[in-house]
């Protein structure tokens, strides 16, 4: 999948798609981003399959969500874990599991 330069990209604290994990409810997660973080992210991320990011890569209950835009004019919703797991959902019906071993933000090994 290719998307081009990343454009706006918002953090939204309040998580209206995927919702708070009862950790973050809790107040137990830590877990924050910004902007700049958040594009290094998707500058690092592979795109892995399902039976991949369901089973072998980390699960962490500590994550953000927002927006991003491309250049192309394609649009989406995001999701990341702090286990750097993520989730793109675009809005020309496509999506993408994403991991990125190589996301820079040191914070990204703390929750």
């Amino acid at each position: 999948m290719k998307i081009g330069p990343i454009k706006p990209i918002s953090i939204k604290l309040d998580m209206p798609k995927w919702g708070k994990s009862e950790e973050q409810k809790a107040g137990l997660c830590h877990f924050e981003r910004n902007e700049m973080e958040v594009r290094d992210y998707f500058l690092h991320a592979q795109i892995v399959d399902l039976p991949t990011y369901v089973s072998a890569l980390p699960h962490s209950s500590c994550r953000l969500e927002g927006e991003i835009e491309f250049a192309n004019g394609l649009r989406g919703i995001w999701l990341i874990e702090s286990g750097r797991r993520g989730v793109l959902e675009l809005n020309n019906g496509s999506s993408a599991y994403l991991f990125s071993k190589e996301a820079q933000a040191k914070r990204f090994d703390k929750q």
